[in-house]
């Protein structure tokens, strides 16, 4: 009898932590995709307008609101698509590709260097190689 209770509290154990690191590596790709996304939606922003181009800048926020309405409404219409941890052949490609992204950011950010805080400029150069090495 003490040996099936151990077995069930192991098994109970073993499925918590599970759900609990699975939950914490979904959590982190979902920060690390929406934030990546919304950095690439603000940097095309602050291009256009920087080159004087409001229309195309108000196109993209438009876009931009869009393309996150739409995983909103996905997540809601679709519950099961925020497993997406589950699933890690599935690919995530914004997810996959921040570090790039980062590392761009800082390449256009150099050109405006009160653009942003200090700090900010600082992180975003941690991300600098990922960036050079798509330029090879």
């Amino acid at each position: 009898m003490k040996r099936n209770i151990l077995i069930i509290v192991g098994a109970i154990a073993i499925g918590v932590s599970c759900y609990l690191l699975g939950l914490a590596h979904g959590t982190n790709r979902g920060v690390k995709g929406s934030n990546s996304a919304s950095i690439v939606f603000f940097t095309g922003i602050h291009r256009y307008l920087k080159d004087g181009q409001v229309y195309r800048a108000i196109k993209l926020s438009e876009d931009a609101i869009a393309s996150h309405s739409g995983v909103i409404q996905t997540v809601e219409d679709h519950p099961t698509a925020s497993l997406v941890f589950l699933y890690p052949g599935m690919g995530d490609v914004l997810t996959e590709n921040y570090r790039k992204i980062l590392g761009g950011t800082y390449a256009y950010l150099n050109a405006y260097p009160q653009a942003v805080p200090k700090e900010t400029t600082e992180f975003l150069s941690r991300y600098q190689a990922d960036y050079l090495q798509t330029k090879k």
